[in-house]
């Protein structure tokens, strides 16, 4: 038995595979009323039906024919109706045994209906998700979706508008529906394209199938367009397999057909009943020679569909199995390594032992630093230094601070200076004495920094305890030491790198510290996704009157700022308590998080705050060292980027950026300016079309910019592939998707979203590959969504390609940024960058700017990778 509902308004073909005339009688009786009705009053009505006549007579029906099939097939509204029949009212009883098939075609519901956690509600599940939950749909599920269709196509994009939903961002929409999107946020859902009347699709019970449809679906004009374009032979057809795929095993509790046995007992909600029932036969071939076909059709079946309208990702190729570990290459013997002209290196030593010492732990060693215009053969380890622009006119010898920290150490004074003059040898050596804890490997990490600024870091793994002595291993990561002449003195340092099963964190400053963060790089990046969905709850936060109001104004009500303050405060704080007072931290870490926590909640301070990390991307600007609990006063000047300079530095390897001046003089300012030019379209506003007369006026009244525009995929590869590429300021306004390990694809197919394609990270390294680097050495903004989230366990993303190919640094959000502040933000920065003002003290006096005048927080979203002290000189005044 097949029940099929569906709509009635104009032009409403009949399901060319119905079997049963209730359609005809939910059409008749029920819908054609309603089209004095509103849409949502429709929609209403459909699910009431559903639940309540629909769903009563369906189980009656299962109850007199307890050997029957039934199969449930829905158009438009009558899609709410079928899925509506199915589940059943709230709280009421399921039907007496699972339906065996489900086909929603155009459905006028929203594609949200079925999910498990709905992104925008987060911690919702659909409406119909407890049919996927108490199993209620024995075989498969299968929607079909179409371009052409308008009348749920244009629909829901209206409606977004008309509640005025204008997020910045190129995921799945809030409001749309399965007839433009198919069914979304669930598991075991497979894309595929509609296919022939006589393709094998081999659905497979208790899937969900989204069939691209606009191939075949695709007649009609008017309002609708093709919405009621259903009656086609391939759409029966993929009905057909549907009820074929779900006919292989009898329905749960009737008779086995074979056996002629009693009634079997009804297994678990979900659970297919094994036994003996013949499957029924499949559809016919039509002749021998077409066999093959088949085959390779069902494979190219499987290669999943993007949504149509809003994505047209390119697919991004599989990696392959990981191979054999690297063997670790002998090291370059110093005496090989030529000085390059005027170059000088930091050599570590042990003193007074012989190359192939074999530590002991409870021995004392004097570890040695110094600075030599050559790499000496006998040292441990050796690392480029800054050349004499580290001096500043008419000083001749600096003081840079040597800073050990180790766990498999003993180290009683882990700080000392090292005095470097202008050429030659350093005036000193920066000696430490250091015992083994224990056997086995041991490291040691050794951070340089001038005035509290990061110069590098120098890990160096012993092999302590054996028999024979084990090749010294080090690794040397920094940013470029010569910059340290142009910066200013920080008053607070952070340095963290994965080690082992968490983190090594040292801070430097006023006090010189160390800790162990007991912290699963799987565990913080789920506490800062955790962060990133309340941030959402406040981008996505309704007025009283239903308006998305951080996404439609730059003003905001003092209610919906109190609500941003606690639910940001609540997550900010959470946060921080995760990274230095979770249940497994020590007293090292929760000394340094009670360090932080008071030098950033004292309010005589201002501080400038520089955190250097290689794979550990916390938020630090929306970090709050507050109390957050329910009875606390909240203060907006207990985050950390609300009252501080805040500088993420990701360690460098290439050290191609010498200096933090963007020069604005050779001859012009080279801006180049990336936009998704269909985001006006789709929000229904002007962004692009300010952006582009922002910076047309910009370079007509400031005289030495000089402005590229690119849109299109193609234009923004060429430039990235091309080591001629002068841009020093890479501004992207556009959609931008981040994707982490456990994603189709994986990190590679984070991707930059222009007018006509996806440029995924997988395009960028094949064809703009970071051994090609750009000569402008450009500062990259990415005012986008997400484009700043980088997940601990991979650190995989913009930030790194961007730096790998010479970039200055990378600006971008933490989540998904309503288009309007997007636009507004980035105005008023380069209005005071290109004046002249440095990009730390910017960020902040934006911050406070949006939150005094205008009540808005979102200047918390805005990441800064880069150096604060970066400036453009000679201003463009």
């Amino acid at each position: 038995a097949a029940i099929i509902a569906q709509s009635s308004g104009a032009g409403a073909a009949k399901p060319a595979t119905q079997l049963l005339g209730i359609g005809d009688t939910i059409g008749g009786m029920f819908l054609s009323p309603m089209r004095q009705l509103s849409f949502w009053k429709m929609k209403d009505r459909a699910r009431e039906f559903g639940e309540s006549g629909a769903h009563t007579l369906l189980a009656r029906l299962q109850t007199a024919a307890p050997r029957a099939h039934f199969h449930l097939m829905g158009h438009s509204f009558g899609c709410i109706v079928a899925s509506a029949t199915v589940a059943g009212p709230v709280g009421g009883p399921d039907l007496p045994r699972p339906v065996d098939s489900l086909f929603l075609v155009q459905g006028a519901l929203s594609l949200w209906s079925y999910a498990s956690d709905i992104p925008y509600a987060a911690g919702t599940a659909g409406y119909f998700h407890r049919i996927l939950k108490n199993g209620l749909v024995r075989g498969p599920i299968v929607t079909t979706r179409s371009s052409h269709d308008t009348a749920v196509g244009r629909f829901y994009p209206l409606g977004a508008q008309i509640r005025k939903q204008l997020i910045l961002g190129n995921d799945l929409p809030a409001y749309g529906g399965i007839g433009s999107f198919g069914i979304q946020g669930a598991k075991g859902i497979e894309d595929l394209p509609m296919r022939a009347a006589n393709f094998a699709y081999g659905f497979r019970p208790g899937a969900i199938y989204n069939l691209e449809a606009s191939a075949i679906i695709a007649n009609g004009g008017g309002a609708s367009g093709a919405h009621s374009d259903i009656a086609h032979p391939e759409v029966a057809h993929a009905f057909w397999s549907a009820v074929l795929a779900a006919g292989a095993t009898p329905p749960a509790g009737t008779l086995s057909v074979e056996s002629g046995g009693a009634a079997a007992s009804a297994p678990s909600r979900g659970g297919l009943l094994g036994g003996g029932q013949r499957a029924m036969p499949p559809p016919p071939i039509p002749s021998q020679q077409q066999a093959p076909q088949f085959q390779i059709q069902t494979q190219e079946a499987v290669v999943p569909m993007r949504p149509i309208q809003y994505r047209d990702r390119p697919s991004t190729a599989s990696r392959g199995a990981p191979g054999p570990p690297e063997a670790i290459p002998a090291p370059t013997p110093a005496s090989a390594m030529p000085p390059a002209p005027g170059q000088r290196y930091v050599n570590v030593a042990l003193e007074d032992q012989p190359a192939e010492t074999i530590l002991q732990p409870g021995t004392w060693y004097t570890l040695a630093f110094d600075v030599d215009v050559a790499a000496r053969t006998e040292a441990l380890s050796t690392a480029p230094f800054a050349d004499e622009s580290l001096f500043p006119q008419g000083i001749e010898e600096t003081a840079v601070t040597v800073q050990l920290a180790s766990a498999d150490f003993d180290i009683p004074d882990a700080t000392r200076p090292l005095r470097v003059a202008r050429e030659g040898r350093s005036r000193n050596k920066a000696r430490f004495e250091i015992s083994p804890l224990h056997d086995g490997p041991s490291t040691i990490t050794a951070t340089l920094h001038k005035d509290g600024n990061f110069l590098q870091s120098i890990a160096i793994t012993f092999v302590v305890g054996g028999t024979r002595a084990v090749r010294i291993e080090s690794t040397a990561r920094g940013r470029p030491p010569s910059a340290a002449s142009v910066l200013q003195p920080r008053d607070i340092g952070v340095s963290l790198a994965l080690a082992g099963d968490g983190y090594d964190c040292v801070v430097w400053g006023a006090v010189a510290s160390r800790a162990r963060l007991p912290l699963q790089p799987a565990f913080l990046a789920s506490a800062i996704e955790a962060l990133r969905r309340e941030l959402m709850k406040v981008v996505m936060h309704q007025d009283a009157g239903g308006d998305y109001v951080f996404q439609t104004g730059i003003d905001i009500a003092e209610a919906d700022r109190d609500f941003a303050l606690k639910t940001m405060a609540r997550a900010g704080a959470l946060l921080f308590q995760k990274v230095f007072f979770g249940p497994a931290a020590g007293a090292d870490s929760k000394a340094v998080g009670a360090f932080l926590r008071d030098a950033a909640s004292d309010p005589a301070k201002r501080l400038k705050l520089q955190v250097v990390a290689e794979v550990a991307p916390i938020p630090w600007g929306l970090l709050y060292v507050g109390d957050a609990s329910a009875s606390a006063k909240l203060d907006w000047n207990l985050f950390i980027g609300m009252r501080h300079v805040v500088e993420e530095i990701p360690l460098q390897t290439t050290m191609s950026v010498t200096d933090s001046t963007i020069a604005s003089d050779r001859p012009k300012l080279a801006v180049s300016v990336n936009v998704n030019s269909g985001i006006d379209a789709q929000l229904g506003g002007t962004y692009v079309a300010d952006t582009n007369a922002y910076w047309a006026k910009a370079q007509a009244a400031r005289k030495r910019i000089g402005v590229t525009s690119r849109t299109t995929s193609a234009d923004v590869m060429r430039a990235l592939a091309d080591e001629d590429t002068a841009d020093q300021i890479l501004y992207f306004y556009c959609h931008a998707e981040s994707a982490g390990l456990g994603d189709p694809g994986g990190p590679d197919a984070s991707a930059l979203v222009l007018s006509d394609a996806h440029l995924t990270l997988a395009d960028l390294n094949l064809d703009a590959p970071t051994t090609t680097m750009l000569r402008g050495k450009p500062l990259v903004f990415i005012n986008a969504c997400e484009s700043a989230e980088m997940s601990p366990a991979f650190y995989d993303g913009f930030v790194p390609y961007f730096m790998a190919k010479g970039a200055r640094g990378v600006i971008g959000t933490q989540c998904k940024t309503p288009a309007l502040f997007a636009a507004e933000w980035a105005k008023r920065f380069f209005e005071r960058f290109l004046d002249g003002a440095a990009i730390g003290e910017v960020f902040l006096c934006l911050r406070r700017e949006f939150l005094e005048k205008h009540g808005n927080p979102l200047g918390l979203l805005y990441a800064v990778h880069c150096d604060g002290d970066t400036r453009i000189e000679p201003a463009l005044i």
